[in-house]
């Protein structure tokens, strides 16, 4: 049982999560909306392609992971960065099963002009953390949240796993 004090902390934890959750919702319509079009990409395709972009020869799985989606939804945002010419799948030298991929010159050319319409669109929506927080140590600490949730969910699987081992 929860002491009174820890309830409290639990409450402000929580509001913290819905005002992240809520403002990430906001700024993805806004994405949708103002950004996407003039990209001709999806959030999920740009994000993709930037992550591609800092971690040359990421495998679909890794992609994966980074994005907190399944494989198959990563299989069709591969497909269309490929089917542009944004990104190049090569088949991984230790595992023949896995392919590795990296962005092209042209998916290159890609993430700077959306990065560029997507700085010139929301510049004033950054300004304003980036005059009230400190950024990069937020930027650091939600990465750390994100890390250890995921490290929890695998461990619960794991658990699950177990569990319906022992009682099979």
């Amino acid at each position: 049982m929860l002491h009174i004090r820890d309830q409290w902390s639990f409450m402000e934890d929580f509001e913290f999560i819905y005002e992240l959750n809520r403002a990430v919702n906001i700024f993805n319509t806004y994405y949708d909306a103002r950004i996407a079009p003039d990209t001709n990409m999806s959030r999920a395709q740009f994000t993709a392609l930037l992550l591609i972009g800092r971690f040359p020869k990421i495998t679909k799985s890794e992609l994966a992971r980074k994005l907190s989606c399944s494989h198959v939804a990563i299989g069709r945002i591969v497909k269309i960065l490929v089917n542009r010419a944004y990104v190049e799948e090569a088949q991984d030298e230790h595992n023949p099963h896995s392919l590795l991929l990296t962005t092209t010159q042209t998916g290159k050319e890609a993430v700077a002009k959306a990065t560029a319409i997507l700085g010139q669109k929301s510049v004033p929506l950054f300004a304003v953390i980036r005059d009230t927080v400190q950024f990069d140590l937020l930027r650091e600490q939600l990465s750390i949240f994100s890390e250890a949730i995921l490290r929890q969910r695998a461990l619960s699987t794991i658990a699950d796993t177990d569990e319906s081992e022992a009682i099979a």
